[in-house]
């Protein structure tokens, strides 16, 4: 198969669903002569940040000289996103100016599909013993990987961690567990303890170390809190994992603006670290990252962490697209994810500046949660609702309009209510949106899912594009 034909068998593959479990892996990674085997890795699970942190790891370790395997999802613009190898032995270090660099090729995508889709064909693999989209995906990550050679790999999961397909792996050399969250409630429990548990599944006798997010910070209700870093500290002790615990209170903020954040970290003294990404929790992240890192390699030079930091690139997670009018992109999903950009907006202009927010949620989500955490305040003064072209799951615009309407006038007083529209496509939420920045010195959000992000970002440029001629 070419290109276009390989994407076009794995779009096919979407049939299948998602379907957790580790059967199908087990036997085709058999058949491929165990790519899985023989790398170091650093497995990492989570609800939210665990993408970030991934990142961060990356980054760092490929600062340190490593060839760093990447596997992550779900891509924002363009497919090579999910596997990436990030070199470090470049001696030009391409990887540290284009955030591109090391995406997987045209060719190997081709070269990959077409080897898989052969053995599929050849077992007789069809409905329930056929290889779901994310195994699939998964499968070419191992199979590329283990070709160019990497020296390790930083593996983000799908969904869950106890039967993700990323979870095939032999024990990892390092666990990471980032903020706890309700999000999949209805594939993987409905408390933050059931959650937890699923995420813990990544955990194997044999890894080094677990380093663990402060969940004081992702859940709001103490004791849930500590009843789910109970879970994983029980967890580790069992299997004889260290447990290296990140704190809040050792990560020092000492500026944040639009250009970035600088923080100190306890453990690393008097260096100061700086992050291009812009949430308010990214220190946090980036501090979980460079425990992982210590504990995956610990003689790692410090100097190697801060560049690697520095380095990152990580898309739309409140990433920055335009400075005239300020237009800010984020992909926060779920309800955590709202209350999150809902600091950061505020902690970025605590002068009250005005906000368009255009939104596309999924119908699987927690809406009305979702929406309070975005209007808390007041500063939303135009709200577009809208959805991306072809995702099924998304919300109408005019039914997310109307819940809108309505939590809004539960929330705020009617002074501070937002204008309310549903939208029928991102672009035409865009011109709009854009128009209102632009008379009312307001910033320009777009949220609510990654599946919007390929098409806001699109539009945006268009519209900004135009208004240059």
């Amino acid at each position: 198969m070419n290109y276009e034909e390989a994407m076009i068998y794995l779009e096919g593959t979407e049939r299948f669903g998602s379907r957790l479990g580790l059967d199908r892996m087990r036997q085709l990674l058999f058949w491929l002569d165990s790519p899985e085997f023989g790398i170091p890795t650093m497995h990492i699970a989570g609800t939210n940040g665990k993408g970030s942190v991934s990142a961060y790891s990356a980054y760092m370790l490929a600062s340190a000289g490593y060839r760093v395997g990447f596997f992550c999802s779900p891509y924002v613009y363009d497919f090579g996103e999910r596997i990436r190898v990030i070199d470090g032995r470049d001696p030009e270090a391409v990887w540290a100016q284009d955030p591109h660099a090391g995406q997987i090729s045209r060719e190997a995508v081709a070269e990959t599909l077409t080897r898989l889709r052969t053995i599929i064909e050849e077992q007789g693999l069809t409905g329930p013993s056929h290889p779901t989209h994310f195994e699939m995906l998964t499968l070419m990550a191992f199979m590329h990987f283990r070709a160019r050679a990497c020296d390790v790999l930083v593996l983000e999961t799908g969904l869950g961690g106890r039967l993700d397909s990323t979870n095939i792996i032999p024990p990892p050399r390092v666990a990471v567990i980032t903020a706890i969250g309700l999000d999949h409630t209805a594939r993987l429990g409905n408390t933050y303890l059931e959650i937890a548990g699923e995420k813990a599944g990544i955990l194997k006798r044999g890894t080094r170390a677990l380093c663990l997010y402060d969940q004081t910070i992702a859940i709001p209700e103490a004791e849930e809190a500590a009843k789910v870093t109970e879970l994983f500290a029980q967890r580790a002790a069992e299997l004889g994992i260290d447990l290296v615990a990140h704190r809040h209170a050792d990560v020092h903020v000492l500026k944040r603006d639009l250009t970035g954040q600088s923080f100190r970290i306890f453990e690393e003294g008097n260096r100061i670290f700086r992050t291009a990404l812009l949430p308010a929790f990214e220190p946090d992240n980036a501090a979980l990252a460079v425990k992982a890192v210590r504990a995956l390699v610990p003689t790692i030079a410090q100097e190697a962490l801060a560049r690697g930091i520095e380095r990152c690139y990580w898309p739309a997670r409140l990433e920055k697209l335009s400075d005239r009018p300020v237009v800010l992109l984020d992909g926060g999903h779920n309800p955590q994810g709202a209350a999150a950009l809902r600091e950061s907006l505020n902690a970025l202009f605590p002068d009250g500046r005005p906000e368009v927010h255009i939104c596309s949620i999924m119908r699987d989500k927690d809406q009305q949660a979702m929406l309070d955490e975005a209007l808390r305040g007041g500063k939303v003064k135009l709200l577009l609702l809208t959805a991306p072209q072809g995702v099924a799951r998304a919300e109408r615009p005019e039914i997310l309009a109307e819940l809108a309407a309505e939590t809004a006038a539960k929330l705020l007083p009617a002074t501070q209510r937002p204008e309310i529209a549903g939208v029928d496509s991102v672009a035409a939420a865009v011109e709009r949106g854009l128009a209102f920045c632009l008379a009312h010195d307001a910033v320009l959000v777009g949220w609510g899912t990654f599946y919007q992000a390929g098409e806001f970002r699109k539009a945006l440029l268009a519209e900004i594009a135009a208004l240059e001629v």
